[in-house]
């Protein structure tokens, strides 16, 4: 979607270059420092840009929580399953457990810190979904205002989401579609992680 704006900016300059007689000099060098402001400009306007620097910002003077806190907060029940196991992950602020005998897992990822990446990975790459492919299929929607990205394959979705603007939510499960996953899912289960957030 950004390169799209580029093109033609660059085209611009390009048809400036090649349509010059020769009595006239053009420098391309001009020309190019010309094309690249006007990309700076498109870039620094971009209001999606300028909300993943005040995320960034608010991200990273914030504490992660201790693993501690992580796993007291994993959900004991996940659509009607109980908890089969958690464990963190140490030094990754992030804790994994898995329910349903497996079927489900569900990891979250506190990315505050220097863990902050996470989020702007997710939210960056929600910008840009790449094309589903026969083996894949990438699916990008927004859910209960939820952006979520969920990758459908062999008949098993993961399904990822950012919640509360901190914590990176990974969802997954077996012999479910992505639309299937999310009505089975509740949010709600997750709402000790939203308290632990303020």
């Amino acid at each position: 979607m950004k390169h799209t704006s580029k093109i033609p900016v660059f085209l611009l300059a390009l048809s400036i270059l090649f349509s010059c007689k020769n009595d006239t000099k053009v420098d391309g060098e001009t020309i190019m420092k010309s094309v690249n402001t006007e990309v700076s400009k498109e870039k620094k306007d971009s209001p999606s840009n300028s909300e993943l620097e005040k995320l960034k910002e608010a991200l990273i003077n914030k504490t992660p929580l201790t693993d501690e806190q992580l796993v007291r907060a994993f959900p004991k029940e996940l659509m009607g399953f109980p908890l089969d196991e958690v464990n963190a992950i140490p030094g990754m602020s992030q804790v994994y457990g898995q329910f349903n005998n497996g079927k489900i897992a569900l990891s979250i990822v506190d990315a505050v810190g220097n863990k902050n990446s996470a989020a702007i990975t997710f939210l960056s790459f929600y910008e840009y979904v790449p094309p589903s492919n026969e083996k894949s299929k990438l699916i990008k929607i927004e859910r209960d205002g939820f952006k979520t990205i969920s990758d459908y394959k062999y008949n098993e979705t993961e399904m990822k989401l950012l919640l509360d603007n901190r914590f990176m939510v990974n969802l997954s499960a077996k012999a479910m579609t992505p639309d299937e996953l999310w009505e089975t899912f509740d949010i709600e289960s997750l709402k000790k992680y939203k308290e632990l957030n303020r």
